[in-house]
């Protein structure tokens, strides 16, 4: 979880994780296009993730 993490952080996904959960927070302003850039990342990180398992 921390590897996942840390890449997600890397790719300036802003997160943190509580034990198995990925805890999603957007800041309280945000634009719909930053939002979909970052559900964006959080799609590349998990899809790699997916082809190393």
């Amino acid at each position: 979880m921390g590897g996942i993490i840390g890449v997600l952080k890397k790719k300036g996904f802003s997160t943190y994780s509580h034990e198995n959960n990925i805890i999603v927070a957007p800041p309280l302003i945000i634009t719909e296009t930053e939002l979909r850039d970052a559900m964006a990342i959080m799609d590349e990180v998990l899809a790699d993730v997916d082809a190393m398992i």
